[in-house]
């Protein structure tokens, strides 16, 4: 059984054989094929002018020099990033740095996590586009442009990815390519950087050759060499004409490794996302990656840690490897300007995330391999089911949690009824994991529990909505002690309804808590996103507004009317009508009449 690396390049006679050519023609420093490349490679990337240097980092070091980043500058780079992506910025006079978190559902940088790290000083901005997965560059351009910030790509994985029918990264102020053989295309080392103007770029091929103003090509093939001369700091970041021929000739099967890839994806996802708590990241609305790797996030919901899975690969001879660093962890990092409160998703994702290998030469045996061994080490399909709750206010996690505590499921993700992620917090002694967004972590076939509180409750299935998450996602649990007579019916999204006892015709609509001890009586009829929190009683016919809240032991008299919007608080009588906008009767003493 052979050993199935992450990443193998795919070279062959073709590659051989131009470089065996610029052996036999004695030069084979940057030069002529150099030049070659760098036409095909703006051709096929669609920009006027492409440099080549000797890695991706060196481009980023020269993108930042010719935009004129200097010391006392801020520069905004991600920190769910390669620690290349990181240094760039030091070699300038030691730029400060603000560290962006990442957006949950892209599991890449978004124009509102950078603009939290933008400050007065911030010149420039780089971003990239994790595991060839593009990122949203029209939302970021917007923001940086009219700042007059530039805005640079690390496009070290992208040779190949589109976005809107166009090769990924026209949209940036500079990018920065990588043709390292773990990247799709491949030179035995190297980079590109494409800048958006003529003098910028020939600046940059200055630059890369010790700030010289003669090609040393030119001056090797003089009988007379003309004298140069340096006008500025320079550095040694030049590609050779080996690297450049091999390039060429990938340049030209780019489109054919990018499909295939492609298709290894589409035939092998399918399974991974059977496996709850495992997520495939996939292509984002606003293009096509390249998958350089098959990225998966694992959920906390999984039962089975990062590790386990890594080892069932290891024991069936394919290397996967732990997902992508947050460089802010580093140690040549730690204390830097970073934006602490908002890097937790970016710190979660480098904990919970691996890649497994996608190989253009990839055997039917060897996929069967990768997938099975990532799924037996998940535990495989018939796992218990996970259950997704959002828990829209404090005062209802503990009491959700306990009530379907013997239930096969988990309580995997609370949230804030302002959405905020706080995934070092707790409600309630829960532990946060994420906020709203993070329920596309979940395969869309499990259930999804919505608990709201007021207006809350509203926002929470609104925004569940904008994911595109379907009312099939939201399960109701209906426990043994409770009581649903005859015609009662009860909404989808509800938690476990847990010693309620319902009479004929009652009904609970959706996203509706109710907590042990409320009893419906024969009519009575509840709108969404209500919530009762214990021993609460309604007399026959009393109908309940949209996201009321009866707090512990209220009651409401027969054919009374509670409007949307209202709160009753503890202990209170409901004796008549309540009226809709938010009315509040207050926690009495004694019962109380209705206010207005």
């Amino acid at each position: 059984m052979s050993r199935i690396n992450v990443m193998k390049p795919w070279l062959g006679a073709e590659e051989a054989d131009t470089v065996a050519e610029v052996i036999i023609s004695s030069w084979d420093a940057l030069g002529p094929r150099v030049a070659a490349f760098e036409a095909a490679f703006a051709e096929a990337m669609r920009f006027e002018h492409a440099v080549a240097t000797s890695n991706c980092t060196t481009a980023l070091h020269l993108a930042l020099v010719v935009a004129g980043v200097r010391h006392g500058d801020d520069v905004v780079v991600p920190s769910f990033s390669f620690i290349a992506t990181t240094h760039p910025p030091t070699y300038v006079g030691d730029a400060p740095l603000a560290v962006a978190d990442v957006d949950p559902l892209a599991s890449n940088v978004k124009a509102e996590p950078i603009g939290r790290a933008l400050t007065g000083k911030t010149t420039a901005v780089i971003f990239d586009d994790q595991g060839g997965a593009p990122v949203d560059i029209d939302s970021v351009w917007e923001m940086c442009d009219p700042r007059g910030i530039i805005l640079m790509e690390d496009a070290a994985c992208e040779s190949g990815s589109t976005g809107k029918g166009c090769p990924f990264g026209v949209g940036a102020g500079v990018g920065a390519w990588s043709v390292h053989p773990r990247r799709l295309l491949v030179t035995g080392g190297g980079g590109t950087l494409t800048p958006r103007n003529e003098e910028r770029a020939t600046r940059v091929r200055r630059l890369r050759e010790h700030s010289m103003n003669v090609w040393a090509k030119n001056r090797a093939d003089s009988v007379l060499a003309p004298a140069e001369e340096y006008l500025e700091v320079g550095y040694h970041y030049r590609m050779t004409d080996l690297q450049a021929a091999i390039g060429i000739v990938q340049l030209g099967r780019v489109n054919e490794i990018v499909a295939r890839r492609r298709e290894i994806v589409a035939i092998n996802t399918p399974r991974l996302s059977q496996i709850p708590g495992l997520r495939p990241v996939r292509d984002p609305a606003w293009g096509e990656g390249i998958f350089q790797s098959i990225w998966v996030d694992i959920a906390p919901g999984l039962g089975a840690t990062r590790g386990e899975v890594l080892g069932a690969g290891a024991l069936a001879d394919s290397s996967a490897h732990r997902g992508i660093m947050s460089s802010d962890r580093q140690p040549v990092y730690r204390g830097i300007d970073t934006e602490v409160a908002s890097l937790a998703f970016c710190e979660r994702l480098s904990d919970n995330t691996l890649i497994l290998p996608v190989l253009h030469q990839m055997t039917d045996e060897e996929q069967s391999r990768v997938i099975g061994a990532a799924c037996s080490g998940s535990g495989g399909p018939g796992r218990p089911m996970v259950l997704v709750i959002l828990v829209a206010e404090t005062g209802l996690a503990r009491e959700v949690a306990a009530a379907i505590a013997d239930h096969e499921t988990r309580l995997v993700i609370s949230s804030l009824d302002d959405g905020t992620a706080k995934p070092v917090s707790t409600i309630d002694g829960i532990e946060v994991f994420g906020a709203i967004g993070d329920v596309v972590v979940f395969p869309t076939e499990h259930p999804l529990v919505c608990v709201g509180h007021r207006a809350a409750g509203q926002r929470i299935v609104a925004q569940l909505g904008a994911l595109s998450v379907g009312s099939a996602r939201y399960a109701t649990v209906v426990d043994r002690t409770a009581r649903v007579i005859g015609s009662s019916s009860v909404g989808r999204g509800n938690a476990r309804l847990a010693g309620v006892v319902m009479t004929a015709s009652a009904s609970i609509g959706a996203h509706v808590a109710a907590i042990p001890g409320l009893v419906l009586s024969h009519d009575d009829a509840v709108a969404e996103c209500a919530t009762f929190v214990a021993r609460v009683a309604l007399g026959a016919n009393v109908p309940v507004g949209r996201a009321a809240h009866l707090s512990r032991n209220a009651s409401a008299r027969a054919l009374s009317a509670i409007g949307w919007g209202v709160t009753i608080g503890m202990a209170a009588a409901v004796l008549g009508d309540i009226p809709d906008a938010e009315a509040r009767v207050s926690v009495p003493v004694q019962p109380i009449e209705r206010t207005g």
